[in-house]
């Protein structure tokens, strides 16, 4: 029989990913944030699939240990998380969520075998069956009862350009859509062990870099417990859906970052249990004008349009009211429009249009962003 409970944030289980290369201080993090979650060893369990190196940070407490060997098939997760429901576990550490997607009998290992046995090789035909299995490991902990931190090992990413080799940033051992479904994501740095903030439901976390503690935790379950859900208003959710479709629209001119693709594939809610609305606008809000600005200055020449985009960026930078917040994508747009459009138009269509040119830089060479 189903039964309807009042809303509640403290309902809410975390869904945390902590991701970062080798060595970075994935586990002492994790292990320190679901301390601060509950506040009590004996409620914090590890699945540890890097051959028991979590039990290198046993002096910290007595938390529950499961060493999961290969093969690292979904199945086999799922089954330890249901070990650590029955255990009766209250924060749950993956640690190593990496090895389901690349490991020894992995997402990417079954998919070969799959395309071979069934597809005579062509391991595109494979993906519906290796994703679906992946997939019922995503739900199974996000449906979970307990809270969840996720540790996902990354790698460097690079490109060959003019010659050399040059990095682009890193990624992540996992599925491309996986950081998606996280309450919050932590990116940590191997040098100095800080960690960045990349996607965030709480709205708690600044840009600034930090050290994971048990303090960090504390903090995620004061969000949990301190208020009740708000209904999303109505003039929010017009502002998401101007939002993703101003986001698609800036896709279809190329202009794309992993910010605008977090924007894009992040679901609208009816209420604020996954996001604070207001927190999330005001962040959606600021991300894509800042990729507009970056594109504006990367792709025009004109000096005084240049000086109008730096004017509105030292504009934007001083802004620290969220209602004002907000409205800056409105504004962004009037840049688009007027500056960036015309220019990537005529790039795409290898065409000089007088209009749109005209419109970009008028005869008295004033170019203005503000409202």
């Amino acid at each position: 029989m189903f039964k309807f409970t009042e809303a509640s944030k403290s309902t809410v289980k975390l869904k945390l990913a902590l991701m970062g290369a080798s060595g970075s201080g994935k586990t002492m993090s994790a292990l320190r944030l679901a301390f601060g979650i509950t506040n009590d060893w004996n409620k914090v369990g590890i699945i540890d699939t890097e051959n028991r190196s979590a039990l290198l940070y046993a002096r910290l407490g007595k938390f529950k240990h499961l060493h999961l060997p290969p093969p690292y098939s979904p199945e086999r997760y799922i089954q330890a998380i249901e070990a650590a429901e029955a255990a009766e576990i209250e924060c749950l550490i993956i640690d190593s969520a990496s090895h389901e997607w690349a490991g020894t009998g992995g997402c990417l290992e079954i998919n070969e075998r799959i395309a071979i046995e069934q597809f005579k090789g062509n391991s595109w035909s494979a993906w519906s069956e290796t994703k679906a299995r992946h997939q019922r490991f995503i739900q199974k902990f996000l449906q979970s009862d307990m809270h969840v931190i996720s540790c996902v090992r990354t790698k460097t990413e690079t490109q060959q350009l003019n010659g050399k080799v040059i990095k682009i940033g890193t990624k992540e051992i996992q599925s491309d859509e996986f950081e998606y479904e996280f309450t919050t994501v932590f990116l940590i740095d191997k040098e100095t062990h800080y960690a960045r903030v990349t996607k965030d439901r709480t709205g708690i976390f600044d840009s600034e870099p930090f050290l994971i503690t048990e303090k960090t935790g504390k903090d995620l379950m004061k969000w949990c417990e301190d208020a009740d859900i708000q209904t999303v208003s109505q003039e929010q959710l017009q502002t998401f859906n101007a939002l993703k479709d101003f986001t698609e629209e800036l896709k279809s001119y190329n202009i794309t970052s992993k910010s605008l693709d977090v924007i894009a594939n992040t679901p609208i809610r009816d209420n604020t249990e996954y996001i604070h609305a207001e927190q999330t606008l005001t962040r959606f809000s600021k991300e894509i004008t800042y990729t507009l600005i970056d594109t504006a200055l990367n792709t025009l020449t004109d000096q005084k349009e240049l000086d109008a985009v730096r004017k509105f960026k030292d504009q934007c930078d001083k802004i620290t009211n969220a209602e004002e917040s907000i409205a800056l994508h409105k504004r962004a747009e009037k840049m688009f429009t007027t500056l960036l459009k015309p220019k990537l138009t005529a790039n795409t269509t290898n065409t000089t249009n007088t209009t749109n040119t005209t419109s970009a830089t008028s005869t008295t060479n004033t170019v203005t962003v503000s409202e």
